[in-house]
Parts: C-alpha cells; sequence; structure tokens
C-alpha cells in the first residue's frame, strides 16, 4: 500500500476501498459457502451487488469478489486504471438501481425504495469523487505538464491564484488574458 509520507492515501480514497473491499470479502464469503456447502445460502443474497449475475452460480460470486478486491487495493495503490473502475462500476450500479426504484416508487414499496435510493446515492457519491477530477496523489495526475489542482479542467495553479487574487481585489471577476488557456488534453510523453 502507498501509505507513505511522501504520497498518502487520502481519506475518500481510503473510503471506497473499503466499500470495495467490504463487498469482495462479502461476495467471497457467500461464494465460498455455495460452493462448500450447497443450499447453505440462496442465490438471491448476492441480488443486491450482481444484479442477475447471481443465476450464474457460485464462481460469479467469486470473480466479482476478485474483481472488488482488485478495484480495492489498486485505489489504495493510487493506480489511475482503478479509478476509471471504480467509476465504471458505480455507473453501472445507478443505471441498474434505476428500475427497481421507479418500480417501488409506482408498487409503493417504501422498504424497497429506500434500499434502492440508498444504493444509488452511495454510488453517486462515488463516481461524484472520481468524476471531478483525480486527487493531486494519483500517479497520472503527477505526470500531467501542469498542476491539475484538483480539477477535471485542468486549470494551472499559478492562474488560478491570479484569478483569486483579482477577485479578492475588485470585487468582480475579470478574465486574463496575459496567459493562454492549458491544453485539455497533456501532449504524449516521449
Amino acid at each position: 500500500m502507498t501509505d507513505n509520507a511522501a504520497n498518502p492515501v487520502p481519506n475518500g480514497v481510503r473510503a471506497i476501498a473499503a466499500l470495495f473491499a467490504l463487498c469482495a470479502i462479502y461476495l467471497g464469503i457467500v461464494g465460498a459457502l455455495m460452493l462448500l456447502r450447497p443450499g447453505t445460502v440462496a442465490m438471491s443474497a448476492g441480488a443486491p451487488l450482481l444484479f442477475g449475475l447471481e443465476l450464474s452460480g457460485p464462481y460469479m460470486f467469486l470473480l466479482m469478489a476478485a474483481v472488488g478486491g482488485g478495484v480495492a487495493w489498486g485505489l489504495l495503490e493510487l493506480n489511475n486504471i482503478f479509478r476509471h473502475a471504480a467509476l465504471l462500476i458505480a455507473f453501472a450500479g445507478i443505471v441498474m438501481l434505476v428500475p427497481s426504484v421507479s418500480a417501488a416508487t409506482v408498487m409503493v414499496q417504501p422498504k424497497t425504495l429506500a434500499f434502492g435510493g440508498l444504493g444509488i446515492i452511495v454510488r453517486v457519491m462515488v463516481a461524484w469523487y472520481w468524476a471531478v477530477g483525480p486527487p493531486k496523489s494519483m500517479k497520472l495526475a503527477a505526470s500531467y505538464p501542469i498542476e491539475n489542482n484538483g480539477c477535471a479542467t485542468g486549470v494551472s495553479t499559478e492562474r488560478s491564484r491570479r484569478v483569486q487574487v483579482e477577485r479578492s481585489s475588485t470585487g468582480r471577476l475579470r478574465r486574463i488574458t496575459s496567459s493562454p488557456a492549458p491544453p485539455l488534453f497533456p501532449p504524449p510523453a516521449h
């Protein structure tokens, strides 16, 4: 784990990695029980996390446990590929929960609506954390030619400081034309 003084793991990354690890542990335990003692655990135990894939049997539980554990480990290592995987998994979970929440709303099922809504809220929080921009300590963020200041637009730190100074001294925001806007995509490294 990359948990040293030079490159600490942000608390948001720790929380999301813990969430993925807990889901992976749950799916791993349920999948192992299904393999070792058939019939003790129903396949529907994985329905909130697998969205229909639980019908594929215990091996799907173990496969998804391995994926969840891998994503948790990759997030703790601050690997940018796993950040994108976590974002994709969160978006897929949101899309998969929308029909059940809609049905619970129409059929007036408060328990199903509450759990489905909570699932959507948690997944949106995870997706929002990753979508606003990678933390500065992510490996990819360090390779950009400008410091992205934790923001997806890539505004340089010097320019954002000048904008803050302009805003505080005049009370209004004035456009700064002294430096060109930074590129949205960094040039490829050679």
